[in-house]
Parts: C-alpha cells; structure tokens; sequence
C-alpha cells in the first residue's frame, strides 16, 4: 500500500491499519462508499450548478496542463492543505486522472481528516 501511495504523490505515510480490511469490518463500523459520475453528468450538473464544488486532486503541473473548468486544484501530495479547500456544507466531486488519487482524496474526507 505505501508503494502505491508513493506512485500517486503520497510519500508522508503515518500509520496502517493493524489486521488490514478485516480489522476494520470487526468493529461495529457503517462502511461508506462513493458515487462515480459520469462526465457527460458532471457536465449537466456543472450547467445547472454553477458554483458545485469539483477538486481536481492531481499535482499542480498535471492541473496547469490541462484541467476541467471549474475545477479547483487540491493536490493529493499535500492532502492537509487541499482539506482545508474543501466545503463540507455541499457535495464534492473529485477528479483525477485514473481514479487513485480521487479514491483515497474520497476516503480521506469520509474520514473527517
């Protein structure tokens, strides 16, 4: 898991969970997933809502590159600082090139971080 953490920009690891996934379905604990959109819905959306929250959480030079408009860049290398970015008053669509980086980004907000 630290090797594929490192591959998307992740390098400051603090912990693990001891026992891995099934650790974690011991305890009485809701298990939450995400909802994937599809781009041509995330462009109806992004029509009718102008302001939605959309983090792009790849690195600064991949968003410079090129990036959805209305996107917002919170890097997932820096994951405190892109928290502080985010509106938890209001769904969050995040972005990414293959779909890592917006997974664990996902994760991280579920968990309060």
């Amino acid at each position: 898991m630290i090797t594929r953490l490192a591959q998307v920009g992740y390098d400051y690891v603090i912990g693990y969970l001891e026992g891995g996934f099934e650790a974690w379905q011991r305890p009485v604990r809701k298990q939450t997933g995400s909802n994937r959109s599809a781009p041509k819905k995330l462009a109806t959306l992004l029509q009718k809502h102008k302001n939605l929250q959309v983090l792009d959480v790849r690195k600064e030079s991949e968003f410079f590159s090129e990036h959805m408009l209305h996107a917002e860049n919170a890097p997932l290398d820096f994951l405190n600082d892109s928290m502080v970015k985010v509106d938890k008053n209001q769904p969050c669509y995040v972005h990414c090139a293959g779909g890592y980086r917006s997974m664990i980004f996902a994760s991280a907000l579920r968990a309060g971080l």
